[in-house]
């Protein structure tokens, strides 16, 4: 991780997995949920302790979040699902208080990379940048 006044800049090892896909249904209590996938959570499970081993920040204002996602040979996968993913890690592991602060969002794909990661940076916004 790399932190300065700005933002930091965090890497996540390993195959990004959305949490919008594959969702699976459980029952508690008598009614039935829609949890996400089992490769989600192991996922998430994973990025959260990678995080905590970089992060020496939280962020409580607005803040813009870059993703570069480095991915292993031909796979496809969509961005934006991605993207969402990762604002629900970075939410779960105290790098922000709620997604909802997060007024700017991008992504770049980079397909055919030798291995799976991905590298977020988090910058504060200021001023006329915060809304």
């Amino acid at each position: 991780m790399t932190e300065n006044k700005e933002g930091i800049t965090l890497i996540i090892e390993g195959r990004p997995i959305s949490k919008k896909n594959s969702r699976r249904w459980i029952w508690r209590g008598g009614k039935q949920f829609s949890v996400p996938s089992a490769a989600y959570e192991k996922y998430k499970g994973s990025a959260i302790k990678q995080i905590d081993k970089q992060k020496k920040i939280q962020f409580d204002e607005a803040v813009e979040v870059h993703c570069d996602f480095y991915i292993q040979g031909k796979y496809k996968v969509d961005g934006d699902n991605l993207l969402s993913s990762i604002f629900d890690i970075l939410e779960d592991a105290g790098i922000i208080e709620d997604d909802g602060m997060i007024l700017k969002g991008s992504f770049t794909k980079y397909p055919g990379s030798g291995g799976w990661g991905t590298k977020i940076k988090i910058m504060e916004l200021r001023g006329k940048n915060a809304g």
